[in-house]
């Protein structure tokens, strides 16, 4: 393991000094992304590696390739080498080939009991003395409770990315487009003729929204190579 330190700021006007290790050497990245939640603080980067080549095989050239090759087969052979999947809120992913992937029972333990934890701990920062250092140290808990539940959708998402891609069987993945951001939007409340605003079944909606989320249907294509 090499130390490494980042340098954050100017020479006018420097913020500090992180350091960090890292398993191999590396060369100066382009560019470099900082964020903080709930309290930690995260860094990464993207650099170039003259070790790691693909000689005339590089992604684009692959997927073009693989494209090149579906195109000519007849729409029977073409089924064979696709694999469909289907969203849902019950269980987050269906297959065409019949394989159900869901979060594991104690994924599914483990985030309920940091959602309750987590409303629990916003309620008490709520009733804390607005900006104290002890209202700050407060919601510090709160994000962390969200964040670890933010970590397991996407541990599920990787997880079950790396099995459909490893499967080589299949050379096209299709997924049904759900419009995901009009599905969990929070329903307008509309007022009646005095005034007084109508149900309309916000609860629920929210419901709904939370185990649409909470499924990472988006994440799961997004680490999926269609």
């Amino acid at each position: 393991m090499q130390g490494y330190h980042l340098h954050v700021g100017t020479d006018n006007f420097p913020v500090g000094i992180i350091p960090y290790r890292v398993h191999r050497p590396h060369a100066i990245p382009p560019s470099i992304h900082i964020a903080v939640e709930g309290g930690q603080w995260w860094l990464s980067f993207a650099a170039e590696d003259a070790a790691v080549s693909r000689p005339g095989r590089d992604v684009e050239a692959a997927t073009e390739q693989i494209a090149a090759d579906l195109r000519h087969l007849p729409p029977e052979q073409l089924a064979t080498h696709t694999l469909g999947g289907d969203r849902g809120v019950a269980k987050p992913l269906m297959t065409s080939d019949g394989h159900v992937f869901d979060l594991l029972s104690v994924q599914k333990t483990r985030s309920q009991k940091a959602r309750r934890q987590r409303q629990r701990r916003q309620r008490r920062a709520s009733r804390r003395k607005k900006g104290s250092q002890n209202q700050k140290k407060a919601y510090r808990k709160v994000a962390h409770y969200h964040q670890y539940e933010k970590h397991v959708r996407q541990d599920y998402a990787h997880q079950t990315s790396h099995a459909l891609v490893v499967n080589a069987a299949y050379d096209l993945y299709v997924f049904e487009n759900l419009p995901i951001p009009q599905m969990t939007k929070r329903p307008k409340a509309k007022p009646d003729a005095q005034g007084h605003f109508l149900p309309n079944g916000c609860a629920t909606k929210a419901g709904l929204n939370r185990a649409i989320l909470t499924s990472a249907w988006g994440e799961v294509v997004t680490f999926t190579p269609l």
